[in-house]
């Protein structure tokens, strides 16, 4: 099957090791919101309510919904990967229908890409994301490692490089910077 964008749909990917995929996708949506358009983020790991969570939730212009069960693992026992991967099909089916709505100017799949790596969805399920985006739309998807049958669909490609991080020399995650 040839998957194939509508004419005048956009397609970014923000992926790699480095910090900054997600808070790149959602400095545009709140650039979106700003110029008074509607913007939908959906989150397919995170489970907890973040500072973008609470921004976002308070933005008249904008939709957020928290679709993951928490962190994964591919070493993660079949029972309890089970209910990340309904989660995250729940996931596709939500972008899916906010794409199809023409309501969104922008539409984040956040960590959608670390969903497909981690097994919990299809290439398939990425491939329907993209064919459902409308025109004048714009979908970002996020996570770390992106198939490169999806990175040749993509208007534009953004790779983050960790060249030096602060996990690595002991200090925790920060309130407002990681989360």
């Amino acid at each position: 099957m040839t998957t194939k964008l509508n004419e005048h749909a956009l397609l970014i990917l923000y992926t790699g090791t480095g910090k900054g995929k997600s808070t790149a996708a959602l400095g545009l949506a709140a650039r979106v919101c700003g110029h008074g358009q509607k913007t939908c983020i959906c989150q397919f790991i995170k489970a907890e309510p973040t500072g973008e969570y609470h921004f976002f939730s308070q933005c008249g212009q904008a939709e957020i919904h928290l679709l993951g069960k928490g962190f994964v693992f591919q070493t993660t026992p079949p029972e309890e990967r089970k209910k990340h991967c309904d989660a995250a099909l729940h996931g596709v089916e939500l972008v899916r229908k906010k794409l199809i709505s023409g309501s969104f100017a922008l539409v984040i799949a956040d960590e959608v890409l670390d969903a497909h790596s981690l097994g919990l969805i299809s290439l398939q399920n990425l491939f329907d994301l993209i064919e459902s985006i409308p025109s004048g739309t714009t979908l970002i998807m996020t996570g770390r490692t992106a198939p490169p049958e999806v990175m040749e669909l993509a208007h534009t490609v953004t790779e983050m490089k960790e060249v030096k991080h602060h996990f690595r020399q002991g200090i925790k995650s920060l309130k407002g910077i990681e989360f």
